[in-house]
This record gives structure tokens, sequence and C-alpha cells, in this order.
């Protein structure tokens, strides 16, 4: 697999979407890449373990096309999102609801790396080895800085950016490393 296939792939689906808006076009791409591959799944997959069977009511086939083909007006007004939604629930659900900020359905991976011994020493054996540190990416010393302020640090901001940089680590890997010894 090619590094730039990724690429490819958001490429083709940009291409693919049948409108001229450009928001109807990123909609489509986080509708076949960001929900279709990613979101969706998790949410069922999580539900499954708990026992709990979900349902998406709004990614119903035929609403989905149909919204699909409204302007972009109806999708996003100045900064409010999901402006269309909101219009047609406002008489269902509470203000406080409609006034919500979107946020993701997020994995509490800071929280596993201040709590699991395991997850701990796998991201500090990766992160702080020496083909890590041969790469050249960050001062000397800086990862070490990230581990320490994530341990004295409540919030997740620390422990989400060690994932990420788990996350490329592990990438490069796979796909630049594995590429260059073949």
């Amino acid at each position: 697999m090619s590094t730039e296939s990724p690429w490819r792939c958001v490429e083709q689906h940009f291409a693919r979407a049948r409108t001229t808006s450009e928001l109807n076009r990123l909609l489509y791409i986080d509708l076949k890449l960001t929900l279709g591959d990613n979101d969706l799944l998790k949410v069922v997959r999580t539900a499954e373990v708990a026992g709990v069977g979900v349902r998406f009511p709004l990614l119903s086939l035929p609403l989905v096309e149909y919204t699909g083909t409204l302007a972009t007006a109806f999708k996003v007004r100045g900064m409010e999102k999901r402006y269309l939604f909101k219009r047609a629930f406002r008489t269902l659900l509470p203000p406080e609801i409609l006034a919500k900020q979107k946020h993701g359905f997020g994995v509490p991976t800071s929280e596993w790396m201040r709590s699991h011994d395991g997850f701990r020493a796998l991201a500090r054996d990766i992160l702080l080895s020496n083909r890590c540190r041969e790469r050249g990416y960050f001062r000397d010393g800086a990862m070490d800085e990230l581990f320490a302020l994530h341990a004295l640090d409540s919030t997740p901001f620390y422990g989400d950016f060690l994932w990420r940089l788990l996350m490329l680590e592990l990438w490069y890997r796979q796909h630049v490393d594995r590429a260059g010894a073949e």
C-alpha cells in the first residue's frame, strides 16, 4: 500500500459526490469515511458490549439522499451547524439540547494511559524508543516531558496528544519503515 492511498481515497470520494457545492462534497466525504468507516462502527460495537441495540433514524437512506440534495444554507447558517435538524426538532427537544455543542464519540485513551499499566508501558516503550527518537521529529527530552506533563495533569490534553503521536509512530513503522525494508 502506498502512503498516498488514504489521500487518493479522499480525492475519489470528493470527485464522486454528485454536487457542485464544496460543503456538500465535504459532507459526502464525512458520511463515507468518518461516519461509515469509523464512528458508527465504534458506537455499534461499544453498545453491543453493553448489550444495547442502537439505531440511526436520521441516517436512513431516503433521508440522507434527500438532505444531500438540499442547499447548503439549510445545513449551516453562519457559524450554526445542523441548522435544518435544529429547526425540525425545535418543538420536540429542549433548548439546552439544541444549543449543545457537537462532540465526538471519544475513546478515553488519555485515561487509559494514566490508569492502565500495560497501555502506559506500551506507549512509553514505543514513543521513548531509540527508533522513535532517531527520527529527529522532536527535540531531545520532548517525549519525556509530555509523559511527565500527562502524569501531572488531570485533563485529557497531554494524553490525547501522546495518543496521536503513538498512532503516528505506529503508522510510520507500518507504512514507511516496512516499505523501505521491502
